[in-house]
């Protein structure tokens, strides 16, 4: 009789507990995964990373180029629910004559309460910026580096690849310097070397490696996330078809996956690039992908232009069905147009 008091006490907790978490996820990242890791609730956080496809339905807000009068966007990476994939969202500021600043700012104070995703840094200060012949330096106080300590391995990878991918979004940032005090010091966060500086993350793929943008799942909310992986192709025209299809297939990494954004029964005809556009000839399935859920739709065309226009000398893609062009929304996209990359991803609300 005690046994079985004692079984349902601890199902009576784990479920407290995970209401806890999803109550307060973005408060537990500020304790860093390694502390989660200890107690053994690190697995508990929400996410659907790994739930059924059918099981969702998803919200998703396509990419954009535009921007609200008198304001701008900057992209910043946060983490997702189980501090494995670092994921851009775009945020509106107010127009300023230093982005960089601005998207540091955004990045330390973390995504929005409802969006799921958790801070890639815990608690940290930046301070003075400057740039120098591509070269971006990041004074931080040394008190940051004390408290690193206490991140653990993946608080503190975290926390560097999220700045370097947040600052990389400026084109004209070549490479990462961080000082502490004004110096520069040879251990960065949790034992990171840190003299050297760091390079800029670029999303272009070429004959060996493709950046994909897939999909992760937290609430019913659906991001796209970029990915690097290893290509075998001959050429361009060849690296895109293998990219599409890559994109039908989920991407594992460890436990934890990324999800698939192309209707694996589209089949790709051909590819061929001219002026700087891929043209993609696909089979007719790719009007009624996903059984014409939008939300599926839009995430597989933004999926599709952000991953293509990764590939040098393509700036612009253009789908023809069955070799011809449909003036036909799917998604959120009339297909008869051409399409270029979107300016930033994963826009919030």
């Amino acid at each position: 009789m005690a046994k079985r008091i004692a079984i349902v006490l601890l199902v009576v907790a784990m479920f407290f507990a995970a209401g806890y978490l999803q109550e307060n996820a973005g408060n537990l990242a500020e304790l860093g995964r390694s502390a989660l890791v200890k107690v053994g609730l690190d697995r508990i956080i929400p996410s659907l990373s790994t739930a059924p496809l059918s099981a969702v339905q998803l919200t998703y807000i396509p990419a954009t180029s535009a921007a609200p009068a008198g304001k701008e966007r900057v992209t910043v990476y946060f983490a997702d629910p189980d501090a494995m994939f670092l994921v851009p969202v775009s945020r509106v500021v107010t127009k300023t004559e230093y982005p960089v600043r601005a998207a540091l700012d955004e990045f330390l104070k973390g995504p929005l309460a409802d969006s799921g995703l958790m801070k890639a840094a815990p608690p940290m200060a930046i301070g003075k910026v400057t740039i120098a012949t591509g070269v971006l330096s990041l004074d931080l106080p040394s008190e940051v580096i004390a408290v690193s300590s206490k991140w653990g391995s993946t608080g503190a990878s975290m926390a560097l690849d999220g700045i370097i991918n947040t600052v990389s979004e400026q084109s004209w940032v070549s490479s990462v310097k961080f000082l502490v005090d004004g110096q520069t010091v040879p251990i960065l966060f949790h034992g990171i070397a840190g003299a050297e500086p760091f390079k800029a993350v670029r999303k272009v793929s070429d004959g060996q490696n493709v950046w994909l943008y897939l999909g992760i799942y937290v609430g019913n909310r659906a991001y796209l996330v970029p990915e690097k992986v290893a290509l075998t192709s001959q050429g361009p025209a060849d690296g895109i078809k293998q990219a599409i299809e890559l994109l039908k297939q989920d991407l594992l990494r460890g436990d934890f996956k990324l999800r698939a954004t192309v209707d694996p029964a589209i089949k790709v005809k051909s590819v061929k690039i001219e002026d700087k556009t891929a043209t993609i000839d696909v089979t007719s399935r790719f009007k009624d992908a996903f059984g014409k859920d939008p939300a599926r739709q839009s995430l597989m065309i933004d999926s599709l232009v952000l991953t293509v226009t990764t590939f040098p000398g393509v700036e612009k893609v253009q789908f023809t069905i069955d070799g011809k062009v449909v003036s036909e929304n799917i998604g959120h996209v009339n297909m008869g147009r051409v399409l270029g990359r979107p300016r930033w991803i994963n826009p919030e609300p």
